[in-house]
């Protein structure tokens, strides 16, 4: 009688992998709330929490010897900072500030260590995460070798806009702008540089800004300005 294979068959594929519910595991813990230009940590402080923005966004950066600021990075809703206690980090080596009414999730990163250490699709998210936020600041250097500065002011409006703009009518409103200072600090580049690629761009009626927001009047024109 002959072996009926079909039923002895053994699928190579391998398993679907279920995403982790990161937002549903987060609603297990306490949030804090800040206002425009709070300071969430500074550095040298202890590494004893992890945060996960909800809402807002915010900066992480160091100040030079000088008193110079360098921003490190702008983070958005559902983006991790604060993470280098995972690996042993016991001061911050950065501060981390609002830049606009922010409310974070806090996790103590001990709880953090031990359910990742129990939790593989947990800990994959988390990674996936921290990878994510790496590629976007190795990005940033990048960007300040081979584009131009006026190129970088621009890739960071379409960026504050892919990420934090709030669409009215075809344009586009950037509430709580950044000073120019801390965006030639982003972009790598100076204060009259920024000053005068944001002009040109008002000049040809592609935004308008003043203190406290940046319209973006057309996408499409912004976005063939980077050559």
């Amino acid at each position: 009688m002959g072996v009926k294979f079909e039923n002895l068959a053994v699928s190579h594929n391998p398993p679907i992998v279920e995403l982790f519910d990161l937002n549903q595991y987060l609603i297990g813990f306490p949030t804090e709330d800040y206002k425009k230009d709070q300071f969430i940590y500074q550095s040298q402080s202890t590494t004893e929490n992890i945060y996960f923005i909800k809402s807002g966004s915010i900066i992480t950066g160091n100040y030079c010897e000088d008193g110079e600021l360098v921003i490190n990075s702008i983070l958005f809703k559902d983006q991790i900072f604060g993470e280098q206690g995972l690996v042993g980090t016991r001061n911050r080596v950065e501060f981390a500030q609002a830049k606009e009414r922010t409310s974070v999730f806090v996790v103590p990163l001990a709880q953090l260590r031990k359910q990742i250490l129990e939790n593989g699709p947990l800990g994959l998210a988390i990674n996936q995460l921290v990878l994510k936020k790496l590629m976007r600041i190795e990005n940033k250097w990048k960007s300040q070798i081979t584009d131009y500065a006026r190129t970088r002011v621009i890739d960071f409006i379409i960026h504050l806009v892919s990420n934090n703009g709030r669409r009215v009518g075809f344009e586009w409103t950037i509430d709580n702008f950044f000073p120019h200072r801390e965006v030639a600090s982003m972009v790598g580049s100076s204060r009259q540089t920024v000053t005068v690629t944001l002009n040109e761009l008002r000049n040809k009626n592609l935004i308008y800004f003043d203190r406290k927001r940046l319209i973006v009047r057309d996408m499409e024109k912004l976005e063939k300005e980077k050559f």
